[in-house]
């Protein structure tokens, strides 16, 4: 599977493979990126990730990295120069909802706030339906 491909799948939230998409370096990222018009992040993306949160042992970590990824065009590494980030939109009819969605999920591993219950899910699920 090649990065394009990767992040396409990282977009529909499917995070099977998001683990090689974390190790790929950001300029072939970029490039790649660049031969897609529009990056587009939907609810149902979201949802899938959220879904897959509630049915699956999926780490914490791929979760926080996919939702960091998406929000900020980047996965966080220990570059030593600037990165220029992706640029990712989200759905407009539900963009307020998919970024309170992701700023929660981006918090998932930290010492406050990093586990997340299933009534919160169920609310983080509802907030998109």
């Amino acid at each position: 599977m090649n990065t394009l491909e990767l992040i396409e799948e990282a977009l529909t939230g499917n995070l099977k493979r998001f683990s090689v998409l974390m190790a790929v370096e950001h300029n072939e990222l970029l490039q790649a990126s660049k031969t897609i018009p529009v990056l587009l992040l939907t609810r149902l993306s979201v949802l899938n990730v959220l879904n897959e949160i509630k049915g699956t042992d999926i780490a914490i970590e791929i979760v926080q990295g996919w939702a960091s990824f998406v929000m900020r065009g980047y996965i966080a590494t220990n570059a030593s120069e600037p990165i220029v980030p992706i640029q990712i939109d989200y759905e407009s009819e539900y963009e307020d909802s998919i970024v309170d969605v992701l700023s929660r999920l981006d918090e998932l591993g930290d010492a406050v706030d990093g586990a997340i219950d299933e009534t919160e899910l169920n609310s983080l699920i509802h907030s998109l339906a």
